[in-house]
């Protein structure tokens, strides 16, 4: 019987010899498909698991502005002067800086808010002043203010010459700046003669600002609080204590 059984098989076999070759071939293929896929999966089965993979890159992280705040740029470089701002700056710390060149900060443009945010503004050595302020329409501010309160948060931000500086702020241009809640300091041992506002453009304002000396009686020098050339221009709630 089993020697008639591979009779029977031997000729069945060469007869279908070629299809059986071909379905060989096509298993021995979808084995090794899966076995690619299992591998594919292997090195990517982490990245799936823990969702999208992180990108690092070189740029810088930034960070979005509340919509509540104006846009704001960095603070000017401490130590250097001459720094010239062209967009709304709030400082983040004081920033002192030798004015012989230089002013201190110079605020050009069209409607250029320099907030002080408390902090002060000084020329340690030099004649120039230590904050020129050009263009049209723009301000400096000693400290940010609550829209729902009168008056503003914090101290009033400081302007501080060296005993050469003769103009602490100065306003030219087109006029129409603003200053506001600044700390004028004016000091006894100048060597010069001492202005502290110099509006020399027109339509400009001096609101909520304390211009003064440390000791009148000893003061070595003529003191102005604020000179003022040209038209249409507002002091308003100044406290003014010069020599």
């Amino acid at each position: 019987v089993f020697t008639a059984s591979i009779v029977e098989i031997i000729p069945w076999y060469k007869q279908r010899r070629n299809m059986c070759i071909l379905l060989i071939m096509l298993v021995v293929g979808a084995v090794a498909a899966v076995a690619g896929g299992v591998v594919v999966d292997s090195n990517h089965s982490t990245t799936r698991a823990n969702g999208p993979t992180t990108m690092l890159t070189s740029q810088p992280t930034m960070t979005s502005v509340p919509s509540s705040m104006p846009s704001m740029t960095n603070s000017p470089t401490a130590v250097v002067c001459g720094v010239t701002v062209t967009q709304p700056v709030i400082l983040d710390r004081s920033h002192e800086c030798d004015c012989t060149d230089s002013p201190a900060v110079v605020v050009k443009g069209t409607g250029v808010e320099f907030n002080l945010n408390s902090f002060t503004v000084a020329c340690m050595a030099g004649s120039q002043p230590v904050i020129v302020v050009d263009g049209i329409s723009n301000s400096v501010k000693g400290r940010l203010r609550d829209q729902t309160l009168r008056g503003g948060n914090g101290a009033k931000g400081g302007i501080v010459g060296s005993q050469s500086t003769k103009t602490r702020i100065q306003l030219v241009g087109s006029g129409n700046h603003t200053v506001q809640d600044l700390a004028v300091r004016l000091t006894d041992t100048s060597t010069v003669d001492q202005i502290g506002v110099e509006i020399e453009s027109s339509g400009n304002t001096v609101d909520s600002c304390n211009i003064d000396s440390p000791s009148l009686s000893n003061a070595t020098s003529d003191q102005v609080g604020v000179q003022m050339k040209g038209d249409d221009n507002v002091l308003s709630n100044n406290y003014i204590s010069v020599r």
